[in-house]
């Protein structure tokens, strides 16, 4: 056995090492012990056990379907058979209206109805008899007709001015027209017998229009005509007016002009 002190090896038989002289059987344990290795073997530390995975996350439990709602009840068209019934009643009243006031205005703007003509028809008169100077006063022979009632003339125009102021009229548009057969027709004494029908116009100004302004009535057969008159020079634009004196006279050939401003009397 071995010296619990020293350690030395001793016999079993011993009480006592025979090395230190220590008691063997009293330190000696009643189970022999292993004696220590003379190398530290390296103390192991068991690994962990693995950890177990995680529990599987279960799937989310789908949502039941949703409960089939009841379709909705049928709505009323109330409101838009209302709405459609008051706008054909507006249209209809409108158009009312429109016919009531083209009537009333053709009413109102009607010509007045033409007079009432009484149509006679003619009758063809039996043939009258004269009397005779016969001394028992009988009355002519049958057959004969009644003289012929004398024509009345026709009356004198009773505006002048009117018909002056036509003449006058044509002979300026002529003038203006530079119709030189037109004016002649229009002119009368020493007028006419001076006037040149292949020269119309002057070259140095440029007439715009010419209107009457005004007339004096001389007498029965004479009549003055004061005429405006707007030109501008060839070489210029600024318009300059003019009043011109026309005297016209009544003849055999009516109203002519007998005076112009070119040929004065």
């Amino acid at each position: 056995m071995q010296c619990p002190k020293c350690g030395v090896e001793n016999d079993e038989k011993l009480k006592f090492c025979r090395a230190c002289g220590g008691a063997l059987a009293a330190t000696m344990p009643a189970t022999p012990t292993p004696p220590e290795p003379t190398e530290r073997l390296p103390v192991v530390t068991p690994a962990a056990p693995p950890s177990a995975p995680p529990p599987a996350t279960p799937p989310p439990a789908l949502a039941p379907p949703p409960a089939m709602a009841p379709p909705p009840a049928p709505r009323r068209n109330t409101p838009l058979i209302l709405g459609v019934a008051i706008a054909v009643g507006l249209l209809v009243l409108i158009a009312v209206l429109a016919v009531v006031g083209v009537a009333a205005w053709r009413s109102l703007h009607a010509p007045p109805p033409p007079a009432a003509t009484t149509v006679t028809k003619e009758v063809p008169e039996a043939p009258e008899t004269r009397a005779t100077d016969d001394e028992g006063g009988g009355k002519g022979a049958p057959g004969e007709t009644p003289p012929e009632k004398p024509s009345v003339a026709p009356e004198p125009a009773t505006d002048p001015v009117a018909e002056a102021t036509v003449v006058l009229e044509r002979y300026l548009a002529a003038d203006l027209g530079h119709d030189g057969q037109t004016m002649s027709e229009c002119l009368g004494g020493q007028a006419r017998a001076r006037f040149n029908p292949a020269v119309v116009g002057q070259e140095d100004i440029t007439v715009h229009s010419k209107k009457i302004s005004g007339h004096n009535v001389r007498d029965d057969n004479t009549i003055e005509f004061s005429v405006a008159v707007e030109w501008s020079p060839a070489d210029s634009q600024d318009v300059k007016t003019d009043s011109q004196p026309y005297v016209l006279k009544r003849t055999d050939q009516g109203w002519l002009v007998t005076s112009t401003p070119e040929y004065p009397e």
